[in-house]
């Protein structure tokens, strides 16, 4: 992708990111912003800019700091599910 596009994306995902920013708490949706700042990771990353790349992924880390592995069961009509492990994201 030229640089000119990539240029455009980052500032889109920035946009993005600066409205998700100035909206109440619950008003956000952090599963969207979360998407909007791996777009600036992506973006940074394209255009070589490793250390902006890192400064946009810090706060998806805050975001989601962990996930939960889930068994998922839909009997009975409904789901069910069973906490199997907490994984935290970011680490190895």
């Amino acid at each position: 992708m030229a640089a000119g596009c990539l240029a455009v994306t980052s500032d889109h995902a920035d946009r993005a990111v600066a409205r998700f920013e100035a909206a109440p708490d619950e008003q956000r949706n952090l599963g969207s912003e979360r998407m909007a700042r791996l777009q600036q990771v992506r973006a940074r990353l394209a255009l070589g800019q490793l250390e902006g790349a890192s400064d946009a992924l810090a706060p998806v880390l805050d975001i989601a700091p962990a996930v939960s592995l889930i068994d998922l069961n839909r009997d009975n009509k409904a789901y069910e599910w069973t906490d199997i492990a907490t994984v935290r994201l970011g680490t190895r």
